[in-house]
């Protein structure tokens, strides 16, 4: 209708006399005058009922109620921030430099008397201060805006819960005395002294210069390597068969107590921030940031790692995870760590360092490869906290594909290896402290991620278990078929958090809808839920003993690998909760019925 439309439009001007065609021009350029006046006067509307609403909430005692945004200013910026308070919640509005598109730029961190906000990777913070009354950290979500003020700029808007609901607050924060907001331009910050020379993380160079002290311990890790990578060899049967496996003593006693001590360094000078993630509202198409209770987390990458805590990762360069796993595990084409051609400056290696303060902290059921465009291939998971027993929880639960759950405790030295694209995981409430640090290691572009990967002709599968054994297009049913356990999981993770996980909770469900309105889809689900053995009590706290764990050399475990290897037959793909992959059922025609994986950033 538009191509018609087009074409008559083109018809009616060639057959038009010059005198018409100016006409015509002339026409729409008053037309358009018209738009702009109006335009303008509206503009003019809006700035006059702005500065009346400002006047009266100047004339207003700071932090009254139901007033609207009152700006701050802060020194010689006007509106530096501005603020609104209500019965039970504060909302903050704050201005961002134009160099700031997306939220994950951000770094925001809440605690129930102090705020900062600046951009990831600086060391001074856009803004800095303290509530003038106690706020719940874990009920706070943050977005990204259009400015109210600035068209054409971003705000950041959060929206945080007051402790005691309906208390005065005498405005919204104390900034410390001389603090300067600029918003024009990000922080000039003096360059800070490099670090200590930083090889990529594969690298087997012997560690910065330092005290005898810090090279005795590091010295001999570049040997653990090479005893790690032919324990890797050893469990490839079992990681190729199953997706995953288990190494007990990966990490002897003095290394698993050295990487420790150094995280808990890192937490005592407040290098690690809380978790945060992202999840998109498809209804209301808005993007918001959320904060998981009781998880704190660096990237090596980070420079306040670097700053507070050089000899972990001249520790964690020196082990060699990635090019062990690398070597071990060729089938996969893993990256080995070394700077990509296609990327400056990136590996394809992530190394997540992370504390769980315990408290009922934990993560829902997720897949560390949801879609792209993640490339994720291998998760390498270790944990270094002492004195674990079943009372702290904390353990980790593998899905395997349509079998019953496995968990697995979290014992220092531990390393839990598994396909990053086809285990679905969660991590069950943490009662107590735990550390540990997660390897994350792409494959190479052809080897996850495929066109096959991302569609499934459903009318193909007749047996579930069979045919979508280790395939990574069990993503697309895992929330259908796992809708129950999905469900849980959000509970448990965000019973501090209930607004945040009402939400997600919400848009599960309606994922799990919008599926099932394919009615060929939704009676695959139900058969692969029909064979899917239920999570019981005693699978919940099945232990590793059931599983192919390795603490013998690898010519002591040769003959029992293959022998293990049959031991949880498959494993799950699934689509992570709170991600953006997003499922369509597409009928291509009246005989092949197709499912395909649409992924949305933000």
């Amino acid at each position: 209708m538009l191509k018609l439309e087009s074409e008559g439009e083109a018809m009616l001007e060639k057959n038009m006399t010059p005198s018409e065609r100016a006409a015509r021009a002339a026409k729409q350029d008053a037309y358009a005058a018209k738009l702009r006046a109006q335009r303008s006067e509206l503009e003019a509307k809006e700035a006059a009922m702005e500065a009346e609403r400002r006047k009266a909430a100047a004339n207003h005692i700071a932090g009254t109620m139901g007033i609207g945004r009152v700006a701050v200013d802060v020194g010689d910026v006007r509106s530096a921030y501005e603020y609104e308070i209500h019965f039970d919640t504060l909302e903050l509005y704050v201005p961002l430099p134009a160099s700031v598109t997306k939220a994950n730029q951000l770094s925001v961190d809440v605690s129930p008397r102090q705020l900062s906000i600046g951009l990831k990777g600086e060391r001074q913070p856009f803004l800095k201060g303290t509530f003038k009354g106690t706020v719940h950290p874990d009920d706070t979500v943050w977005t990204l805006e259009k400015a109210h003020a600035r068209p054409g700029s971003l705000e950041l808007k959060l929206e945080i819960s007051k402790t005691t609901p309906g208390q005065h607050w005498p405005g919204a924060l104390e900034l410390p005395d001389g603090w300067c907001c600029r918003w024009a331009q990000p922080p000039t910050v003096p360059p800070a002294a490099p670090p200590p020379a930083k090889p990529a993380l594969l690298s087997l160079t012997a560690p910065p210069p330092g005290s005898p002290n810090d090279l005795a311990p590091l010295s001999a890790l570049a040997g653990s390597s090479r005893t790690l990578e032919a324990r890797m060899v050893a469990v490839r049967p079992s990681l190729l068969e199953s997706g995953y496996a288990i190494l007990d003593d990966a990490l002897d006693a003095p290394t698993a107590a050295l990487l420790r001590a150094e995280l808990g360094v890192l937490k005592a000078k407040g290098a690690l921030r809380a978790h945060q993630f992202g999840f998109k509202d498809e209804e209301a198409g808005v993007a918001q940031v959320y904060t998981k209770p009781h998880i704190w987390e660096a990237e090596t990458t980070d420079a306040s790692v670097a700053e507070a805590a050089p000899r972990l990762l001249a520790a964690l360069e020196s082990l060699a995870v990635p090019r062990a796993a690398a070597a071990a595990f060729p089938t996969l084409q893993l990256v080995d760590g070394r700077p990509l051609e296609q990327s400056a400056g990136a590996t394809g290696v992530v190394v997540k360092l992370q504390c769980n303060e315990g408290a009922g902290g934990c993560f829902p059921l997720h897949y560390d490869n949801a879609g792209p465009p993640s490339r994720r291939r291998l998760t390498c998971l270790f944990y270094l906290s002492v004195g674990w027993s079943e009372m702290d929880g904390g353990e980790l639960q593998l899905v395997p594909w349509l079998g019953a759950p496995v968990t697995i405790a979290p014992l220092s030295g531990r390393c839990v290896l598994f396909l990053s694209d086809i285990v679905l995981h969660r991590v069950l409430p943490c009662r107590h402290e735990r550390f540990c640090f997660t390897i994350w290691m792409d494959a190479i572009p052809s080897a996850t991620n495929r066109p096959e990967h991302l569609r499934l002709d459903v009318r193909t599968v007749r047996d579930p278990a069979a045919d979508l054994r280790l395939h990574a297009a069990q993503r697309l049913l895992s929330r259908a078929v796992y809708d129950e356990e999905y469900a849980r999981s959000l509970s448990d993770c965000f019973e501090g958090a209930p607004a945040v996980g009402k939400a997600l909770l919400a848009a599960h469900s309606k994922h799990v809808h919008v599926s099932r309105s394919n009615a060929a889809f939704s009676r695959l689900a139900d058969q692969a839920r029909a064979l899917k053995q239920v999570t019981t009590p005693e699978s919940d706290t099945a232990t590793a003993a059931t599983l192919p764990v390795f603490k013998d050399s690898p010519q002591q475990v040769a003959s029992s690998v293959v022998a293990s290897s049959v031991v949880a037959s498959s494993v799950v793909a699934s689509s992570v909760v709170a991600s953006s992959v997003v499922a369509r059922v597409l009928a291509l025609d009246r005989s092949r019925v197709h499912v395909k994986v649409r992924v949305r950033g933000f």
